[in-house]
């Protein structure tokens, strides 16, 4: 039999691989998300063209702008700034990896954290973010990493351990602002350390450090915004939305969260999904602290997508989803762990076919990671329109399209975002009026895609307005006299405006 040393020499190699493997796959993965136009604002962070308030309205991606910037320090590129991007994000995944792992030896002991590993390892949709510049698999790991953090200081209640915790759950924020509930975990934890133990020098530590790190974005959004864009402060600000009553919010909420049940069979995969269900009915049982810790926070996360669903304009993705990937793989894995431990017939019998089950889903996770890496997002038509727009057209030209991420990235030129107008310009009924409108902009060109023309301007199934229409595109085919056809392929059009 394997001695435990040996076995831990094993696992560790084959993350390894897997995680070369991905970091390759991810090298190989062109441009598959609009958001990935970050990196574009990551270059020029870094070389001071623009300042963290110009960043974003929230300052989230603060910090993962500047780490994808620095290869611009090398690459003038934008498109090997975007795999140097990549490159990074299928890293943070590889960490994760290790974190679950060293997290289920620190729980129980190496056999465990095998179990949390493989698990983990059944997330295909945390392995296809990983491949594209988001900061999904980010606060993955910011979410596992703090999780790791608190039963490292719940071991062992030093300054040190304490520091480290506060840091990275003030951080995790900057990643991505759902980071603000792993705030809210380590607050919770806290808040029961202090009433078990009636000592609350660990819980003002940790309000010290944690107010320290995130007030400079609270002050940079109350000086530009008037309005500091984090939870709990928001209330004390108005802030131009209509108000919904938290009554209606959590009724609404939690009548939903019934019928929605497919959508997170669907996301969390049927066999963990099941599992999480008889892992939660055993931790009510068992009341292991750490455990509690983690089900609260899935429970509440999966309770505000629901409320998030409901009330945003914007369809909600799967990938929000991804910061509760670590808990429900470490409490699956304490379930099936605990099943094991009774070393009874049936239970090896259901063991086993969970273990059959989970083989099928860590292979969807490698054909989605080989899917994902040859993925064709933008057409060979519409990557030729975007090269002409760059040989073609000024650095300062403004340029009309919708979803411009590419546009950033194949074109380096910016793109004009139109407003209230919008709708109006769909309809095409004055060129002139058209005409105008774009001249108010600074509209140079216009960048038509097919695959972003629709009957009508709002996008299928949701409120956002962000398609042009074929009579928008006759109007302008019409009046040669403001607009001129410079550019044309199977897929693509590009208009001048004279």
């Amino acid at each position: 039999m394997i001695n435990k040393k040996t076995l831990e020499k094993i696992v560790i190699i084959l993350i390894l691989i897997f995680g070369i493997y991905l970091i390759y796959s991810a090298s190989i993965t062109p441009m598959l998300g609009e958001d990935e136009e970050r990196i574009v604002y990551s270059k020029k962070f870094i070389n001071g063209e623009i300042y963290p308030e110009n960043l974003s309205e929230s300052g989230q991606t603060l910090f993962f702008y500047a780490i994808t910037g620095i290869p611009s320090l090398f690459f003038n590129n934008y498109l090997e700034i975007l795999t140097i991007s990549h490159i990074f994000t299928a890293m943070f995944t590889v960490f994760l990896l290790f974190i679950i792992y060293f997290l289920g030896k620190k729980i129980e002991n190496i056999y465990f954290s095998i179990v949390c590993t493989l698990f983990l390892l059944s997330f295909p949709l945390l392995f296809h973010l990983s491949l594209i510049a988001y900061v999904d698999a980010q606060i993955a790991f910011f979410s596992a990493l703090i999780i790791y953090s608190i039963i490292r200081f719940d071991k062992n209640k030093t300054i040190e351990n304490l520091i480290f915790l506060s840091i990275f759950s003030a951080i995790s924020f900057y990643f991505k602002n759902s980071g603000v509930l792993l705030i809210f975990l380590t607050f919770c934890y806290l808040i029961y350390e202090y009433l078990k133990n009636k000592n609350i020098k660990f819980l003002l530590i940790f309000i010290l450090i944690t107010s320290s790190i995130l007030l400079p974005h609270v002050i940079m959004n109350i000086i530009k915004f008037n309005y500091p864009n984090m939870p709990f402060l928001n209330y004390f600000f108005k802030y131009p939305i209509k108000e919904i009553s938290w009554i209606k919010e959590a009724t609404s909420t939690l009548s939903y969260a019934i019928p929605s049940i497919p959508f997170f069979i669907n996301t969390f995969g049927f066999i963990q999904f099941i599992l999480l269900i008889f892992a939660f009915i055993l931790i009510l049982q068992e009341r292991k602290i750490e455990y509690i810790l983690m089900l609260i926070f899935i429970i509440l996360f999966i309770l505000l997508f629901i409320e998030s669903y409901i009330f945003s304009e914007r369809i909600l993705e799967t990938r929000y989803l991804t910061i509760i990937f670590p808990q429900i793989a470490i409490i699956n894995a304490y379930f099936l762990y605990e099943l094991i431990k009774k070393k009874r017939i049936i239970e090896y019998f259901i063991v086993i076919i969970i273990f059959i089950l989970l083989l099928f889903s860590l292979l969807n996770t490698f054909n989605t990671i080989d899917l994902t890496s040859k993925s064709i997002r933008y057409t060979p038509d519409y990557i030729a329109a975007l090269k002409w727009i760059k040989e073609n057209t000024n650095t300062y030209d403004k340029i009309f399209t919708v979803y411009a991420g590419a546009l950033k990235i194949y074109g380096e030129r910016s793109s004009v975002s139109i407003g209230e107008e919008f709708p109006e310009l769909m309809r095409g009924t004055n060129s002139t009026y058209d005409y105008e409108i774009l001249k108010k902009y600074n509209v140079s060109y216009i960048l038509i895609w097919s695959a972003f023309v629709g009957r009508d301007y709002i996008i299928p199934e949701s409120n956002i307005i962000g398609a042009f229409t074929p009579t928008f595109i006759n109007t302008m085919l019409q009046d040669t006299k403001h607009f001129e056809k410079v550019f044309e392929n199977r897929e693509t059009i590009i208009f001048k405006l004279l």
